[in-house]
């Protein structure tokens, strides 16, 4: 079996649990009352982002999978969007591989940069 990785393999990822991102957020509101961290920019995620190889490859490991990935060039994917670009004009109906999700899969929005008060999920956790 062949698990296309489309994309940029090395784009990273963070991920959280919901009820840790609604903890922050009340976090956040406790801080902008008591006047201690208002208007500020928090990162919420964990402290280590994986790629997205790494997450493949961890999702096929824990399978037991014997997939193997394939990375898909970016010319192939633009060529695919392209076509269902044009497809989904004929058709009147989008296609599942067009122009937005090509740049939805090939520029991730990053979240580094973050200013105002201490970022990262092991700062967040001294503000608790």
């Amino acid at each position: 079996m062949i698990l296309p990785l489309v994309g940029n393999e090395q784009a990273a990822y963070t991920f959280v649990y919901v009820d840790e991102c609604v903890e922050t957020i009340l976090t956040a509101a406790r801080l902008a009352r008591d006047g201690a961290c208002d208007r500020e920019t928090m990162f919420v995620g964990h402290a280590r982002p994986v790629t997205a190889r790494q997450l493949l490859e961890s999702i096929v490991s824990a399978g037991g999978s014997a997939a193997r990935l394939v990375a898909i060039p970016r010319w192939l994917t633009r060529l695919a969007a392209s076509g269902g670009d044009a497809w989904g004009a004929l058709s009147g109906h989008p296609a599942t591989i067009n122009s937005r999700r090509f740049v939805e899969r090939t520029h991730p929005v990053s979240s580094a940069g973050s200013t105002g008060c201490e970022n990262g999920w092991e700062s967040w956790r001294r503000w608790t």
